[in-house]
């Protein structure tokens, strides 16, 4: 972390650099970026996108260059605001997951906590009850929770806007410049709320599969795939040098946005 711990700056000039410098004195407590993902009793919603998350970061540093641990640039957990405590994810969600090609292993259910919220640089939940509950538990984590279609949605419309420009390193990607353009995003994210909307509220939630069969599982670990991968796309062209060169495909994510 030697351009944060010495004051140097990590990014050239234009209006997403900008943002980005000014997180440089924010990140100095830690190199991770850290995400928490928030649904009911997360053994369904929230531990699959918990396992995507993982795999589409794993993938973005691997399009940046960066051959670190995930560990060393971001860390991604997820909790239930009533939580099945100390269960494994449900069997279907553990299926829909072996079908993306991404492990269960390791998957424990935990309660979220006031500090767990107030700790994560970014907080995306299944749906905007769960947001919600964040809120009022964790007051200060107004700015940072999201719903993780909104996230997507938010973080697409910023982009093609213009709202975000190359964040282009002048030491080098370093793992931790994942976390200065995490919370650059976050931040165009937040000021985009009521700039654009979905068609319908509910577009921005994300149905509980529980109780249904495996299509069901299925249906919900696809919108997963495609918010966490829109997110992927739009972080992947903060980082690297000529963005132009992100191909931005049609995502599911995007079918119902519309601008005020």
């Amino acid at each position: 972390m030697d351009g944060l711990a010495s004051g140097g700056r990590l990014w050239r000039a234009g209006c997403g650099g900008q943002m980005a410098v000014g997180h440089l004195k924010a990140v100095q407590d830690r190199a991770s970026w850290s995400v928490l993902i928030v649904c009911t009793g997360n053994i369904c919603r929230s531990p699959v996108a918990e396992r995507l998350a993982v795999a589409g970061l794993t993938r973005l540093m691997a399009r940046v260059g960066l051959r670190e641990p995930l560990a060393r640039a971001a860390a991604v957990s997820s909790a239930g605001v009533q939580a099945r405590v100390g269960e494994p994810m449900h069997p279907l969600a553990s299926a829909v997951l072996d079908e993306h090609g991404v492990d269960d292993a390791g998957f424990r259910a935990r309660q979220l906590t006031t500090a767990m919220a107030e700790r994560a640089d970014l907080v995306l939940c299944a749906t905007r009850q769960h947001r919600a509950d964040v809120v009022t538990l964790a007051p200060r984590a107004v700015r940072r929770s999201f719903t993780l279609r909104e996230f997507a949605r938010l973080a697409d419309w910023a982009l093609a806007d213009g709202r975000l420009a190359s964040l282009e390193p002048e030491v080098g990607i370093q793992p931790e410049h994942l976390r200065v353009a995490g919370m650059a995003l976050t931040d165009a994210a937040a000021a985009a709320r009521g700039m654009t909307r979905p068609s319908a509220p509910e577009h921005d939630d994300i149905a509980d599969p529980l109780g249904g069969n495996l299509e069901a599982f299925r249906d919900c670990a696809d919108i997963i795939d495609a918010a966490v991968r829109s997110v992927e796309t739009v972080l992947t062209s903060l980082l690297l040098p000529h963005p132009a060169a992100v191909h931005r495909g049609p995502e599911k994510i995007n079918n119902h946005c519309s601008k005020d």
